[in-house]
């Protein structure tokens, strides 16, 4: 019910939706290894490294930055087995160039991205959410909130959102370094518990 709220006041829609689940997210649940496989093949990522996803929202002025993500000191923070990627916005219609960044915004499929990345991070994308199905961390670099909140604004309040956030760079190393896992799982199931 949360969601057709929001779906027909985003897409203003007032004809009959089915709340049966949401179809995109039916891979998460089930063995997906396959399509991590194909992923990893895809943009040849080593077996045995982790993919850390960075997917930033959409702006309204369409910049196609990373928004003052440092991905060196990232991939510090992950450690030497992991490969960061960067999938901007649809309608950013751009690409990410760097030695530190593997570009991933042509991949036709976010879903399955989403399935072979271990860790997600964004700022304000709603595949927050799709990706706190799998209960894998997901950390929040939002540098930009109050100018967000101005343009956009948010659904919920942010601060009922179960996942880390960070404010800039430093921030997001140092939750990623103290991570507890235990806690974002309870945390997470609370969330989607008050969403229903």
């Amino acid at each position: 019910a949360f969601s057709s709220d929001i779906f027909r006041r985003a897409f203003w829609y007032d004809g009959e939706i089915y709340e049966h689940g949401t179809p995109r997210c039916d891979g998460f649940f089930g063995d997906n290894s396959a399509v991590k496989e194909k992923v990893f093949r895809f943009f040849g990522i080593e077996n045995g490294k982790k993919l850390a996803l960075y997917a930033p929202t959409f702006r309204k002025d369409k910049k196609s930055s990373v928004y003052g993500m440092d991905f060196k000191m990232l991939g510090k923070a992950l450690g030497d087995d992991w490969v960061m990627g960067c999938r901007l916005h649809p309608n950013l219609n751009a690409e990410v160039s760097g030695e530190d960044c593997i570009p991933m915004s042509r991949y036709p499929d976010m879903q399955e991205l989403l399935l072979a990345s271990a860790v997600l991070l964004t700022d304000y994308s709603s595949c927050m959410w799709d990706f706190s199905l799998m209960k894998k961390p997901c950390f929040l670099y939002a540098r930009d909130i109050a100018e967000y909140r101005g343009e956009r604004d948010f659904y919920t309040p942010i601060e009922s959102w179960p996942f880390p956030l960070a404010a800039n760079n430093d921030e997001l190393a140092e939750i990623i370094t103290g991570f507890d896992e235990n806690r974002y799982h309870e945390a997470v199931l609370r969330h989607h518990r008050d969403l229903g």
